[in-house]
Formats: C-alpha cells, sequence, structure tokens
C-alpha cells in the first residue's frame, strides 16, 4: 500500500494537516502502531503496578502476628510473587516494545521517504522540488525525523496519560491533599508549555531554514568548485558560510535550550 503525501511547504503547516499526514501514515500499518501503544502503555504503567503490589505487600505483613491463620501468610505469598512477576515483566516488556519502536521508526520514515520519490521521480506530469536539491537533503533528512517524532508523541502520550491517570488514583487513596498539591503544579505546567507553543513553532522554523541555508550553500559550493577557485573568492566563500553557521547555531541553541528549560 502506499500513500499519496505529497511534498509540502513544512513552514506553513497547521494542526490539522499534521494530525491528516498522521493518521494516514497510521494506516499503512495500523496494526504495528496499537501494538506498539499497547507496549509502551504496559511499560508506563508497570512502575504504578509495582508500587500498588509493593504497598498491599507491606499491608498484609502488618496483618500477620504470631498465630496468624494460613489465608493471611498466604496472601503475603501472593503479593510476593506477584512483586516478582512485575519486575521480570518489566524487562521482558520493554525489550519487546523497544523492538517493535524501532520497527515502527524504520516502517513510518521509510514510508515517508518512498512516497516523497515517487513523487517527484515516477507521478505522472512534472514534477519540481519546492526547494534547491541540496536543500531537499534537508527535508528528506530533517522533516522525516519530525514526522517520526510526531507518530513517537503520540505512541508515549497514551501511556503517559494511563500512567498519570493511575498514579494520581493511587495517591488519591492514601492522601488526597498532598495528591492535589503535586498535581497542581503538573497542571501549570501544561498551561505554560500551551502558551509557550507558538515560540517554540518560531525557534523551530527559524532553525529549520537556517539549515536549509546552510545545506543549500554547501550544494551550491561543490557544483560551482571551479568558478569559485578561477575567480579566487574561497576566502569570501568560507566567511559566508560561517555567517550562516553562525546564524544556525543561534536559531538552534535557541531552539534546543526552550525545548530543554520545558522538559526541565
Amino acid at each position: 500500500m502506499t500513500s499519496s503525501l505529497e511534498p509540502h511547504n513544512p513552514y506553513r503547516i497547521d494542526g490539522r494537516q499534521t494530525f491528516a499526514l498522521a493518521r494516514r501514515i497510521i494506516a499503512y500499518n495500523p496494526a504495528l502502531f496499537f501494538i506498539n501503544m499497547v507496549l509502551w502503555a504496559s511499560v508506563y504503567l508497570l512502575p504504578a503496578a509495582l508500587a500498588w503490589v509493593t504497598s498491599e505487600l507491606f499491608r498484609r505483613l502488618e496483618l500477620v502476628t504470631p498465630g496468624t491463620a494460613e489465608a493471611a501468610l498466604g496472601g503475603v505469598w501472593i503479593m510476593l510473587a506477584a512483586f516478582a512477576a512485575a519486575r521480570l515483566m518489566r524487562f521482558g516488556v520493554f525489550y519487546a516494545a523497544f523492538l517493535k519502536f524501532i520497527e515502527l521508526l524504520a516502517t513510518t520514515g521509510a514510508l515517508v521517504r518512498r512516497n516523497l520519490l515517487n513523487y517527484l521521480l515516477t507521478a505522472s506530469g512534472s514534477r519540481a522540488l519546492p526547494d534547491t536539491p541540496a536543500e531537499a537533503v534537508s527535508r528528506f533528512r530533517d522533516d522525516v525525523e519530525d514526522v517520526n517524532q510526531y507518530i513517537e508523541a503520540w505512541v508515549d502520550g497514551f501511556g503517559m496519560a494511563l500512567f498519570v491517570l493511575v498514579s494520581v488514583w493511587l495517591m488519591a487513596r492514601v492522601d488526597p491533599l498532598m495528591t492535589a498539591l503535586v498535581v497542581a503544579p503538573l497542571f501549570l505546567m501544561i498551561l505554560v508549555v500551551s502558551k509557550l507553543a507558538p515560540r517554540i513553532r518560531t525557534y523551530r522554523r527559524r532553525m529549520r531554514e537556517a539549515t536549509a541555508r546552510v545545506t543549500d550553500f554547501i550544494g551550491e559550493t561543490f557544483g560551482a568548485v571551479g568558478a569559485v577557485k578561477l575567480a579566487g573568492q574561497e576566502g569570501q566563500m568560507v566567511a559566508h558560510l560561517e555567517r550562516l553557521g553562525v546564524t544556525r547555531q543561534d536559531a538552534a541553541l535557541k531552539d534546543v535550550l526552550l525545548t530543554e528549560l520545558i522538559r526541565g
């Protein structure tokens, strides 16, 4: 199955277009996507399950006294077995999830690149690149990686959401007030990130534009080496490349710094 994923201007795209693109990519192999969601949801939920089993184990140990009935001791042994099973399952599930995740990234990345090449090379009629051939390297490399990261966010987001719900429920059973004090800053952070979203997109767009200019200049330079040497403009070419590099460095630094601050 192939999808007609036509190249688009990466700097003029909204959330609906992004979601539509992701939905069409997922439709290529929906089973692989949902297997990843289930496996990674299990990876995120197992620590919460382990915490619940541990709390139940200590609760049942508190009930054990001299002369305790065999039923109470049996409950302790059951919790010990559940604790060991949860620990073992965590490693096994993570290994399986990691393998399937690599398969998902390889499949989605290859699908997008294959369809882009199909659009340019085998479709009826003439096809022109929206950018220079050198900049196309950035499209096939960086933009496809962004698509993979968007798919990854859906896979991780489902498991993280379940983990948050289960964790908040477990904490609320112990101390509702403390749970509210812990959760309130998280909701505040969500609000802050939503407000910063336009700035994040701006920084990311500037970084992509600067990277494309550097790649384009390097490609054009290699294509005109003879002309540059004949005109004796090697120094000017290097100086211009340095200026482009500094611009890209500043744009990338702002993008990475803001992203890491939010993660921190």
